[in-house]
């Protein structure tokens, strides 16, 4: 049966599994915001190249064909913007997903897993914790039925000196 240091001592065991759990997820966290980071870092550091790279063209188109009709200059910069969203559109959205994927990767493959060994070592606990109420319980009645033995014992000794 387990006694007040014991349960202290259980209690201490899981706050300290507690502690590391959270420390690990803690850790996890950061890791997965440093990735984000970078990963936003280098998203922003390809637009800018981009945004460098169709400056660039873009001027040198404007060089060359400023004889020509400003129609004609305004349709191709328009073409360049758009041909810029949609390659940073695309650039983003397949940031996204890989940020997204390798999150739920790191979920899977690190989180999932010690939070299930936490919540299996908290049925091993309530489950010692059930059968230390069930003896505490027994324990009880059998004191019960001890003192009820002894009493009757009392009076059946009793009614042979009676006798």
């Amino acid at each position: 049966m387990l006694d007040a240091n014991d349960i202290q001592i259980i209690t201490e065991l899981l706050e300290q599994s507690r502690n590391e759990m959270r420390s690990e997820l803690e850790q996890s966290r950061n890791e997965m915001r440093s990735e984000l980071e970078k990963s936003r870092s280098d998203t922003r550091d390809e637009m800018t190249a981009l945004l460098g790279k169709y400056r660039e063209e873009t001027r040198d188109e404007l060089k060359k064909y400023r004889e020509e009709t400003r129609d004609e200059m305004t349709a191709l910069l328009e073409k360049h913007r758009e041909e810029t969203r949609a390659e940073m559109s695309a650039l983003l959205e397949k940031n996204r997903i890989a940020t997204r994927n390798d999150m739920r990767a790191i979920i899977e493959s690190e989180i999932n897993p010690k939070l299930q060994l936490l919540a299996e070592g908290h049925e091993v606990l309530l489950e010692r914790i059930n059968r230390l109420e069930k003896q505490d319980e027994l324990t009880g009645r059998v004191v019960i039925l001890e003192e009820a033995v002894k009493k009757l014992n009392k009076e059946v000794s009793a009614i042979k000196k009676a006798q």
